[in-house]
């Protein structure tokens, strides 16, 4: 019977993903990220500056975006209101009430 249960750490799985050379991917280990952390740094702040002003927009978007909603909203519900009303009146004048 085949098991789907394995040791763990499993050796035939973590070869098959380590290389063993932990400088290639991440520098040589003496200042905690390779040479070019400023840059990279640099890089990431440079990026969070554009995702913040990509919220910001989405942020006064969706701002405008309730301001409509809130008058579509009532123009819909004074229409309905007015439907239900007419609606009201000829029932009522069918069945003779007034």
């Amino acid at each position: 019977m085949n098991s789907n249960v394995f040791p763990f750490p499993n050796p035939e799985i973590s070869d098959k993903h380590h290389d063993g050379d932990h400088t290639e991917h991440h520098g040589n280990g003496s200042n905690g990220g390779g040479g070019d952390m400023e840059a990279r740094v640099a890089k990431l702040e440079t990026h969070v500056e554009y995702i913040r002003r990509d919220v910001d927009a989405l942020v006064k978007g969706v701002g405008e975006h309730r301001k409509e909603t809130a008058a579509d909203f009532r123009i819909l519900f004074g229409a309905l209101i007015t439907t239900a009303l007419g609606l009201a009146a000829i029932i009522a004048k069918g069945f003779h009430w007034f």
